[in-house]
């Protein structure tokens, strides 16, 4: 089981979610993303990434994609903030 899914059922979240970009950030150094769809943008200092219906802005400096397999995405450098975007 997944980390996400096993928190989500600890919560007793709706199903509903499961299609959305979760995410956790480490010590500001490090993000990982799951149900990450595409890339719609990239530079050292912003990332915007697509899910299914939601998109998130990551903000910071020295920004960089370690992994990118399947729909799950890590980001390293220093994270100074993860905004939603609704479309």
């Amino acid at each position: 089981m997944r980390l996400f899914d096993l928190i989500s059922s600890k919560l007793g979240t709706d199903e509903e979610f499961s299609g959305c970009v979760r995410y956790t950030v480490l010590d500001e150094k490090s993000a990982y993303f799951q149900n990450v769809m595409k890339i719609l943008e990239f530079s050292s200092s912003r990332i915007v990434l697509a899910g299914k219906k939601c998109r998130f802005l990551v903000v910071g400096e020295c920004l960089s994609l370690e992994s990118f397999y399947g729909k799950d995405l890590v980001v390293r450098g220093r994270i100074t903030g993860v905004e939603k975007c609704f479309l």
